[in-house]
């Protein structure tokens, strides 16, 4: 349907209420694609890499970090993203002996799909092979697998060090971790879209039809991207140009729908004892 006319929305699915929806619904998808750019395209970040390429953090945080909202100062972080179109990829990270660490596997949507590490795996090493949706054919030797919903993965490493003294002995262990591809990274689709940190209606809705295209929606956001399809929301809608029913619906709720996200998603906390519990479905 690329460079058609996107269908008109139906009317029961036009009220503002909808597009606040979808737009809630997808704007984590919008910020990993977004983060991935940042990452691996951006020339204006010095310290972008390559796809299947770890970046590791050498030195520790303080109350001044601003980069991510909670930092810490106890362990360090190693960086990499992963796409599992053309087949498995492989992660392997050395033994940590008795040192606590983690993998954390995020998918596209910013769901978690494992961690894995010490608490489960104790102090490797790890061989953990990722494997993307409907991959059917060979699958490489490995310890631990992780079936991957997204074909675009978020791979974070986190490695305890006890101290600016300990520094040394991490970046050993981040030196031994590596990533092996089917593929050189040239050989894998890269973003068309540039996504601002601050999008209006049009530049949403381009970067995320070419991230459902990369990621082909599944289980519960198969549903969401159905639902919101007659707002030109969907993989078919690359290159498709937005009815003027569809771009006045944007514009109209888009504020709202920015507010919706912004607002506090701690609604039904429980207070015990001075600690805040948020509600199990919390980060989906």
């Amino acid at each position: 349907m690329a460079g058609t006319e996107a269908p008109h929305p139906g009317s029961a699915l036009a009220r503002p209420q909808d597009f606040c929806a979808a737009y809630v619904a997808f704007f984590p998808l919008y910020e990993m694609a977004r983060l991935r750019h940042l990452a691996l395209e951006d020339p204006a970040n010095p310290r972008r890499h390559d796809l299947h390429q770890f970046t590791h953090a050498r030195q520790l945080l303080d109350h001044r970090a601003r980069t991510i909202t909670a930092p810490n100062n106890d362990t360090l972080f190693s960086s990499a993203r992963l796409d599992l179109r053309h087949g498995p990829v492989v992660v392997h990270t050395p033994a940590m002996a008795g040192r606590y660490h983690s993998l954390q596997l995020i998918n596209a949507h910013t769901d978690n799909l494992a961690i894995l590490g010490s608490r489960s795996q104790g102090d490797g090493p790890l061989q953990v092979v990722v494997v993307g949706p409907g991959w059917t054919g060979d699958v490489p030797a490995h310890r631990q697998r992780v079936d991957a919903d997204t074909h675009d993965i978020w791979l974070l490493v986190r490695t305890l060090v006890d101290g600016p003294d300990d520094l040394a002995a991490v970046a050993a262990l981040q030196d031994a971790m590596c990533i092996s591809a089917p593929h050189e990274a040239a050989h894998y689709p890269r973003q068309r879209s540039v996504p601002p940190k601050e999008p209006q209606p049009a530049q949403f809705l381009r970067v995320v039809n070419e991230f459902l295209q990369r990621n082909p929606p599944q289980g519960r956001m198969a549903a969401c991207a159905a639902a919101a399809r007659p707002l030109g929301l969907g993989p078919e809608f690359d290159g498709a140009a937005l009815s003027e029913a569809q771009r006045a619906g944007w514009a109209a709720a888009w504020p709202a729908a920015i507010a919706a996200v912004q607002a506090p998603g701690h609604r039904s906390v429980r207070c015990v004892q001075g600690w805040n519990y948020p509600p199990p479905e919390m980060g989906r």
